[in-house]
């Protein structure tokens, strides 16, 4: 932009210097001649530069698929104190997660250590039932290593319940909740910014909290379903799509502070192991 506008005064400051000399007839006509050809380069120069000014504009304001491209960097660093809350539609024919819709609210708990681990916390509070259990909250805590930028290291993992005091061990093959909806501390390899992927624009429902609000999204395409990720919100997760197109998992709000830890360190430390059959198998 700055070496267009400087060529742009330099053929002004040209045109303004030219009538001034003294020629001949036939040069002068020549002169004239240059003037024309120069200002209409000119006009050429400033209608570019206008049209460029646009794409600044645009560009700068984020709006566009080309802008969000540029933008994307993967799921944000975690943010302690930042929560994110989830419309989880479920069949509860094939999977265990009731009721339907299901609320599942996402928070970020900082950081933790764990037998020198550094870790960085994750909680997540939503129902659960099964034939055997009735849930009306139960709490999920994760913690995973904060030194391994290259994977989703879980550490420790732990379920609490309202109904009971108990506070048990989990493990990512007993786990009340399918891994797509766990919270990730770094962006999968699935979902990283030189993957290919498309771009789409999420709208919040008008029942939600932010309605009409939009984010920008990364969309990837993964055994037929869609998974919009986004840089802009907490845990990036924002949508998921059956094969079908039907919306299975939708972002409702978020904040960037507020998150409230439920597990204390206390009640961790004293997990017990889960009891067999305390948990079914789960969706995918």
């Amino acid at each position: 932009m700055k070496k267009i506008c400087g060529v742009m005064v330099v053929l002004v400051l040209a045109v303004s210097l030219l009538p001034g000399c003294s020629c001949g007839g036939g040069a002068l006509k020549n002169v004239e001649s240059q003037m024309t050809a120069t200002q209409n380069q000119l006009s050429s120069l400033q209608s570019k530069v206008s049209s460029l000014t646009g794409r600044v504009e645009d560009l700068e304001k984020g709006g566009g698929a080309v802008g969000f491209m540029a933008t994307y960097t993967g799921i944000p660093a975690p943010q302690a104190g930042a929560w994110a809350l989830f419309d989880v539609e479920v069949d509860p024919t094939v999977c265990h997660l009731t009721p339907v819709p299901y609320w599942a609210k996402y928070e970020c708990l900082g950081e933790d250590t764990f037998g020198w681990v550094k870790c960085v916390g994750f909680e997540i509070t939503a129902p659960f039932k099964t034939a055997t259990m009735n849930f009306s909250t139960q709490w999920l805590q994760f913690w995973y290593d904060e030194s391994n930028v290259k994977t989703n290291k879980l550490v420790r993992c732990v379920a609490k319940a309202v109904e009971t005091p108990m506070t048990a061990n989990v493990t990512p093959k007993i786990n009340p909740l399918p891994e797509f909806l766990w919270p990730h501390y770094v962006t999968p390899e699935d979902y990283l910014p030189n993957v290919s992927y498309t771009t789409g624009i999420y709208t919040f429902p008008p029942q939600s909290p932010r309605a009409g609000e939009t984010i920008n999204c990364a969309i990837f395409t993964q055994e037929g379903k869609q998974r919009w990720i986004s840089s802009e919100v907490p845990m990036g997760m924002v949508q998921q799509l059956g094969s079908d197109g039907t919306v299975e998992q939708r972002l409702w709000d978020y904040g960037s502070s507020g998150a409230d830890r439920n597990i204390s360190r206390e009640e961790l430390e004293g997990a017990v192991p889960m009891p067999p059959g305390i948990l079914p198998a789960v969706c995918s």
